[in-house]
């Protein structure tokens, strides 16, 4: 009897500790589970940078002429902007994201110039007012070249 006891209480315990496994909708998306190898340490100037790299290909390649290779080097200075003037019209936006970026342009086995690139990055839901808070969706993000300083 004592052995009986003893291996469902060993079995009650067992079953206690089992882990429970929840199944969600098909059309909740699924988390992974970042493991450390998974893991590559990124900044928020390489979310930045990732998000706007089409347009910096596109400027360089007007500036250039021609499609040439970009590496963003470093993020010189990233800012809000506000401009009082435009505080008196009321419909136009009065305030922008400014980022300064430091570029290499060319292939890396060829010629490679060093150039600055300053953009205005322009979102509706900058000035965070309610109407902007309506929807969801990420659109109307307008990104616009400032001044392009090329490099030797």
């Amino acid at each position: 009897m004592k052995k009986f006891t003893l291996f469902m209480g060993v079995c009650c315990l067992l079953i206690a500790f089992t882990p429970v496994t929840v199944t969600f909708a098909q059309d909740t998306p699924q988390v992974k589970e970042i493991t450390p190898s998974d893991v590559k340490y990124v900044t928020t100037g390489d979310i930045l940078l990732t998000l706007i790299e089409p347009k910096l290909n596109k400027i360089v390649s007007d500036q250039y002429g021609e499609p040439l290779p970009v590496q963003p080097v470093k993020i010189v200075s990233a800012g809000r902007v506000v401009d009082p003037a435009l505080h008196k019209n009321a419909g136009e936006d009065t305030s922008w994201f400014q980022v300064e970026i430091n570029i290499l342009v060319g292939d890396l086995h060829k010629k490679v110039h060093l150039d600055e690139v300053i953009l205005k990055i322009d979102a509706p839901n900058i000035e965070a007012t309610e109407h902007h808070f309506m929807s969801d969706d990420i659109k109307n993000i307008d990104v616009e070249l400032l001044k392009y300083t090329k490099g030797k």
